[in-house]
């Protein structure tokens, strides 16, 4: 993926309507950190946590995999394995 992207405002406004304030910023630390690499998926795992961590969002491990579930669950990402998530192509416009 491309180190910057453009969010597609009018799927923003229809997941803010079913997301809580958590799942926002994961959400977001999300399209930050797979935004910095080199592959689409997003792990669930101690680096990529930190790195969220550093963006103000800092969750115990388990509240991490909680909101993770919750994402999913909602339909807002998709679980590729355990513990490995994607975005939906319709959230952003890559230029």
């Amino acid at each position: 993926m491309k180190e910057y992207f453009y969010l597609n405002p009018s799927k923003m406004v229809e997941l803010s309507r079913q997301m809580v304030g958590s799942e926002i910023k994961l959400l977001l630390g999300m399209m930050y950190c797979i935004s910095n690499s080199d592959n689409k998926w997003f792990v669930n795992n101690a680096e990529n946590r930190s790195r969220i961590a550093q963006l103000g969002f800092d969750k115990t491990p388990e509240r991490f995999s909680a909101i993770l579930g919750s994402l999913a669950k909602k339909g807002i990402i998709k679980r590729e394995a355990n513990g490995v998530y994607s975005l939906p192509e319709d959230l952003f416009i890559v230029p």
